[in-house]
């Protein structure tokens, strides 16, 4: 009969075992041990004695925990006395000296399928033709167990009107949008209006636009107004983050700014995509250095991926998030699901043409920063959109989804329809409601 225990290691750290066999000796109790649960390898005295001519151990070993079943274990090549030969690979075993892998002349490896919150330790030995090294000091790295918080929220005009995004869902929005004006800034009022929208629990998602100016061209020249009224915006940014800094503040500059160039609301070499590109990393550097708890991303259209792909490739600091605008519009099926709509621009990030320039810029989190169905498809197929939304973030991995609640003439003159609380679209309105209230893990 044998049964699962753990076996402490020192310093909080613990590692699964099997107890295979118990008995009594002087008094005492001698525990046998079998494999321990899914370590992969059979139990393996340490490699002791070193044969004349091994290398020396591996030095610098550290395990890092990658997510909530996987961690990196990396280390220091190891080194060998003059006249032996050459290092060819690497053991790795557990703190119980059962082997569990070997590579070859790398100097890094990967453990995946691991248990979440448990603490996993190793050593690394080095192998030559003449034998294997002594053991390396253990290192030890505790697998995370937390869930990604997916924010569901509502673009409703601002944040005067939170009360009535309550009103008609139930429940305040996780995450809300507003749009300002880089010429206007942020005014006391404005904050004071997105200070009270963070106390009642709604992370303010804040986006400054240069429309019909030429500050992008005047950022880009060095121009001391127009980085003045930057430093200006960060500083506001910074005083929201922390009026409570469990609810986060998410911001960026100049959002679907290939959207405005091709509408032409950017024109002239305010409307060079690269110079945006890099305006943008010079915006994310300030929020670093002076509003570190801002989460700062691109925040793009979707649609134009050709602009999208020469702003990526001028951004050069890593970003918190990367969102986009998908919509299910007049003109697609009235069976459009949210995966139909968002998947194919998520996929274009993470896997198509532009998967090189997102693992550059750490791969951030996608999200969604304006979404809806026209309501021309009517009340019971919106209603089937928004049904179990909060899932569909969940399958979709997406940071945050933002429903645009309103109905407009886009500036191509087109109308569109997206608000669902006007009176005439219940299901929808219950059903977006359902999201909001509910609680999916993922």
């Amino acid at each position: 009969m044998s049964f699962p225990a753990k076996l402490s290691l020192g310093g909080g750290a613990f590692q699964d075992v099997t107890v295979s066999k118990l008995s009594t000796s002087a008094g005492l109790v001698d525990v046998t041990l079998g494999n321990p649960p899914g370590s992969g390898g059979s139990p393996t005295p340490p490699p002791t004695p070193v044969p004349p001519g091994a290398p020396n151990p591996p030095t610098g070993v550290k395990a890092t925990a990658t997510s909530n079943t996987s961690l990196d274990l990396s280390w220091t090549a190891a080194t060998v006395a003059a006249g032996s030969p050459a290092v060819t690979g690497y053991r790795v075993y557990n703190a119980l000296s059962v082997l569990l892998k070997t590579v070859g002349n790398v100097t890094s490896t990967t453990f995946s399928g691991l248990t979440p919150g448990t603490s996993y330790s190793y050593f690394v030995t080095a192998v030559n033709s003449a034998g294997e090294s002594g053991p390396s000091t253990i290192a030890t790295a505790k697998t995370t167990n937390t869930t990604t918080v997916r924010r569901l929220g509502i673009y409703n005009g601002g944040p005067t009107t939170d009360d009535a995004a309550q009103t008609s869902f139930g429940r305040y929005p996780d995450i809300a949008s507003t749009y300002y004006q880089f010429s206007a800034g942020l005014s006391a009022t404005n904050i004071t209006n997105e200070t009270t929208r963070i106390n009642k629990g709604i992370c303010p998602l804040l986006t400054i636009s240069t429309n019909g100016t030429t500050y992008e061209a005047l950022i880009a020249s060095g121009d001391a107004t127009a980085l003045s009224k930057l430093d200006a915006y960060v500083a506001a940014l910074d005083k929201l983050s922390r009026v409570n800094p469990n609810v986060s503040v998410y911001a960026t500059f100049d959002h679907e700014f290939e959207v405005k160039v091709n509408q032409n609301t950017v024109t002239g070499t305010s409307a060079d995509l690269g110079a945006y590109g890099r305006n943008l990393s010079l915006f994310v550097s300030k929020c670093r250095a002076n509003a570190p708890l801002v989460k700062v991303g691109y925040w793009c259209g979707g649609s134009d991926k050709t602009k999208i792909l020469t702003v990526l490739q001028n951004i050069t600091t890593p970003l918190d998030w990367i969102s986009v605008d998908p919509y299910a519009t007049k003109n697609d099926s009235a069976s459009s699901t949210p995966a139909s709509t968002w998947g194919p621009v998520l996929s274009w990030f993470r896997t198509g043409a532009a998967a090189t320039q997102y693992a550059r810029l750490g791969s951030p989190p996608l999200a969604i920063s304006e979404t809806g169905d026209d309501t021309s498809h009517g009340d019971t197929a919106v209603a089937a959109f928004f049904t179990n939304f909060r899932q569909t973030m969940v399958d979709q991995n997406v940071l945050f989804a933002v429903l645009f609640n309103r109905n407009k003439v886009d500036n191509n003159g087109v109308a569109v329809a997206y608000q669902i609380d006007t009176g005439a679209f219940p299901k929808s309105v219950a059903a977006y409601s359902a999201s909001l209230a509910s609680k999916v893990a993922g």
